[in-house]
């Protein structure tokens, strides 16, 4: 296990969410890592920068400390979360020279596994071929396969050419079956997101989701670097317009 990383945040979230009601102006950071290790250490079982309820990184091999990932089919790096209402969560990772033609998850998802599916609830399907932002897609299905599938409504905006944000916003204010999840997305070097996947309605996923990550199947060649991973609790904060987001 690695041990150069502290652990900076380890209150429960019923601490979180007393911080919340008590108005606080900022975003609250519950998980983060800007994946200072080594390529030569693999990712699993580090402790990211920020941390709640100690979760560390289940990681398929192929995954690095750097933020590093190599081709492998059936690969998956996640932290353990679960959401809980009255929240607003917003997942961010920035990813860089995503590179293969297959498809990899990105998003909120069930178990934890290291070599089999990752059974991502709402979350993004991200192909990269070349530049071609015709490969981009969304799925605001709220279950396992591809439910929903559209393709991303902005997506002339967003030809990031291997470089990447995205943002997954879950609303849980509204309480159990009323929670909404909402897409965004930008170029690396762009200073807004867009919306690209508008808000949906989710049900019957607030018992299932149980962690956050990033995962690839049937992707025997997919490639890239994660520059910064995070989730945080914004509900102190407005939510995004429905074009725009600050960086």
């Amino acid at each position: 296990m690695n041990t150069n990383k502290s652990i900076i945040a380890v209150l429960p979230l019923a601490a979180f969410a007393g911080l919340a009601l008590a108005g606080t102006a900022n975003a609250i950071t519950l998980l983060s890592d800007d994946f200072s290790g080594s390529n030569g250490d693999n990712l699993h079982d580090t402790t990211p920068d920020v941390t709640t309820g100690g979760a560390t990184w289940v990681a398929t091999a192929n995954y690095k400390a750097d933020g590093s990932f190599t081709a492998q089919n059936v690969a998956t790096m996640s932290l353990a979360f679960t959401p809980t209402n009255g929240f607003i969560y917003t997942l961010d990772a920035q990813i860089e020279n995503l590179g293969g033609g297959h498809w990899a998850q990105f998003g909120f998802g069930g178990s934890q596994p290291t070599n089999s599916l990752w059974e991502t609830r709402p979350w993004m399907l991200l192909r990269v071929d070349g530049s071609t932002s015709s490969q981009h897609f969304v799925s605001p299905g709220s279950g396992t396969g591809t439910g929903g599938l559209v393709v991303w409504s902005n997506i002339s905006t967003i030809d990031y050419s291997n470089d990447l944000d995205v943002r997954i916003v879950i609303d849980t204010t509204g309480g159990t079956d009323s929670w909404t999840a909402t897409w965004y997305a930008k170029a690396g070097n762009a200073g807004t997101y867009s919306e690209v996947g508008s808000e949906v309605t989710l049900t019957g996923v607030q018992d299932d989701i149980t962690s956050v990550g990033f995962s690839t199947y049937n992707a025997g060649d997919n490639f890239g670097k994660f520059n910064s991973f995070s989730l945080s609790d914004n509900t102190a904060i407005p939510e995004p317009t429905t074009t725009a987001l600050l960086g």
